[in-house]
C-alpha cells in the first residue's frame, strides 16, 4: 500500500507537534523571574546555571508546588502521552495493508483529546501564574511568560492542525 500526500504530511505535522511538546514540556522556561533572577519550567526552578529538579531531595519541590501548577503538570504530561501515542498509531498505518480499517479516525481522536488537555493546562497556568504571581506578558514586575510557555502554546495549535489532517483523511472512502 502507497502512503499518500496526505498521510506523509499529517507524520510530518504529527512528527514536528511532538517535538514542539516534548520541548516544552522539558525545557525549565515556562516563568521568566525578573531583572535575571532565574526562570522555572513544568519540572525545574533554575537561579543562574543551577537549577532545582522536582525529582530532587524526595520530591521536595513538587511538594511546594500549588495545585493548579501540578494540573498543568498533569495536562500537560496527559497530551504528551496522547501525542506519542498517536504518532505511534499513525507510524504504524503506514505499514497496514488492511483496506477494511481506517486509522485515521483513532489518530484524530488521540491528537484532539491532546489538544484539549494542553489547552486546559495552559490556561490553567497562564490565569494562576497572572493571578498568583504578577507574570505579565512582556515584561513585568514580577516577570513574564518564558518561551516554553509559547511553544506550549504553538505545540497545541499545531496538534489541532493535525489532528484537523488526519479527520479529514478519516473521511475519503478506500
Amino acid at each position: 500500500m502507497e502512503a499518500s500526500c496526505a498521510q506523509i504530511l499529517g507524520l510530518i505535522m504529527l512528527v514536528n507537534t511532538n517535538l514542539a511538546i516534548i520541548i516544552s514540556f522539558a525545557t525549565p522556561y515556562w516563568r521568566l523571574r525578573p531583572l535575571g533572577f532565574g526562570n522555572d519550567g513544568l519540572w525545574a526552578e533554575c537561579a543562574g546555571e543551577e537549577c532545582r529538579w522536582v525529582f530532587d531531595d524526595e520530591f521536595y519541590l513538587q511538594k511546594t508546588l500549588p495545585d493548579w501548577f501540578k494540573a498543568t503538570q498533569g495536562l500537560m504530561s496527559v497530551g504528551l502521552g496522547l501525542g506519542l501515542i498517536a504518532l505511534l498509531v499513525a507510524t504504524l498505518s503506514l505499514c497496514c495493508t488492511c483496506h477494511s480499517c481506517n486509522p485515521h479516525h483513532p489518530i484524530c481522536g488521540l491528537l484532539l483529546t491532546s489538544c484539549i488537555s494542553m489547552a486546559v493546562g495552559i490556561v490553567i497556568f497562564g490565569v494562576k501564574a497572572h493571578d498568583d504571581w504578577g507574570i505579565e506578558l512582556e515584561k513585568g514586575l514580577y516577570g513574564s511568560f518564558g518561551w516554553s510557555f509559547w511553544v506550549g502554546i504553538g505545540a497545541t495549535a499545531m496538534a489541532f492542525l493535525t489532528a484537523c489532517i488526519y479527520c479529514c483523511m478519516g473521511r475519503k472512502r478506500h
